[in-house]
């Protein structure tokens, strides 16, 4: 399974990047590529750091709901002691607290999860945003015959070179 992920769709893609920047560099100039490329390398830091934060979130929300899920199955085997004690509330206030805990972490890795996919939205779209101002501003100069038909050759480009990084996240 990993072979064949990495055959066909991680070294493909890296193959797409280089010949990208290459096209870029020969179709515009070295400035679009550079941005480009920019955005790619910050764009694969930003979820390289990401995954190993949310791998920590996510071990951490496994052991909050596995410790919630022991503490009722632990209270319902032994509903007898706990009824004899006369330790209802205790058992009420620790299976509060531990589901508490769960549902907390649980919050914290959907928020996490939306805050990593927007901060890779900014990165990308930032990204795109940079090459087309420039664009623009060249189109507008007239002096690099650039034309309309350039700039939307560089944002549909840029769109084909951005979006199967979406998949490479999943090789971390």
């Amino acid at each position: 399974m990993f072979f064949s992920y990495v055959l066909f769709s991680f070294i493909p893609t890296f193959m797409d990047i280089i010949i990208g920047a290459i096209f870029l560099t020969t179709t515009f100039d070295f400035r679009f590529t550079l941005i480009t490329l920019n955005t790619i390398i910050l764009y694969l830091a930003t979820v390289a750091m990401a995954h190993k934060w949310k791998r920590t979130l996510r071990k951490d929300m496994n052991k909050a709901e596995d410790a919630f899920r022991a503490i009722g199955v632990d209270s319902l085997l032994n509903f007898e002691t706990v009824k004899y004690y006369n330790a209802e509330e205790y058992e009420t206030d620790r299976y509060r607290a531990a589901l508490l805990k769960s549902q907390h972490t649980d919050w914290l890795w959907t928020a996490s999860y939306h805050y990593i996919h927007a901060v890779e939205k900014v990165i990308t779209r930032g990204g795109r945003l940079a090459g087309a101002l420039l664009c623009a501003f060249l189109i507008s100069k007239e002096e690099d015959g650039l034309t309309v038909g350039d700039y939307v050759l560089f944002a549909s480009y840029t769109q084909k070179l951005i979006s199967p990084l979406n998949y490479l996240q999943y090789m971390f």
